[in-house]
């Protein structure tokens, strides 16, 4: 018996061409995938850390009494936004569990800290490890959506390298 399926028309133009090509002979040397991972996860975390600066120093979290970190974490925002309940439960996890504050981050940190915590001017003025607790927990969530970028796209074009573009991309449409 004879198999009177009619196979799918390809697309033509760039489409075809992109869904034809073989994105596995780009990346032909299967060891070559743990350091590109590894520079994924550094990407990452250096994308995470300029998205959070740039949330902190950028924004009037810090500044406006109307969308003060405290205000936020109370409930209390202006105009509340999709993370106001996850959030603030992760802060104050990070805050009363792993007592994370200025005085335990090593000197590095507690210099690029303490510019913001002097900075917060809001009203009601949020605690020094309150803006550290919201800037671990922002990285947090910026590195694992980032990483998540990263995973879907090396699934979904099976090669690392795009996957890497795919992250970047991701990090410039959401700062």
């Amino acid at each position: 018996m004879a198999d009177n399926t009619v196979p799918a028309p390809r697309p033509s133009g760039l489409l075809g061409k992109l869904e034809a090509h073989d994105w596995h002979g780009l990346f032909p040397v299967a060891w070559l995938r743990l350091p590109v991972l590894l520079l994924a996860a550094l990407l990452a975390v250096f994308l995470s850390y300029k998205a959070v600066h740039n949330q902190l120093t950028e924004t009037g979290i810090l500044h406006e009494d109307r969308v003060s970190l405290a205000s936020f974490l109370d409930g209390s925002v202006h105009k509340p936004f999709a993370y106001r309940f996850l959030t603030p439960v992760l802060i104050g996890v990070v805050q009363n569990q792993v007592h994370l504050g200025v005085a335990a981050l090593p000197a590095p940190l507690r210099a690029k800290i303490e510019p913001l915590c002097a900075g917060a001017t809001s009203h009601p003025r949020p605690s020094c490890d309150t803006v550290v607790a919201y800037t671990a927990v922002s990285l947090g969530f910026c590195f694992l959506y980032l990483l998540a970028v990263y995973w879907f796209c090396n699934r979904l074009f099976g090669h690392p390298l795009i996957a890497l573009a795919g992250m970047g991309f991701a990090y410039l449409c959401v700062n």
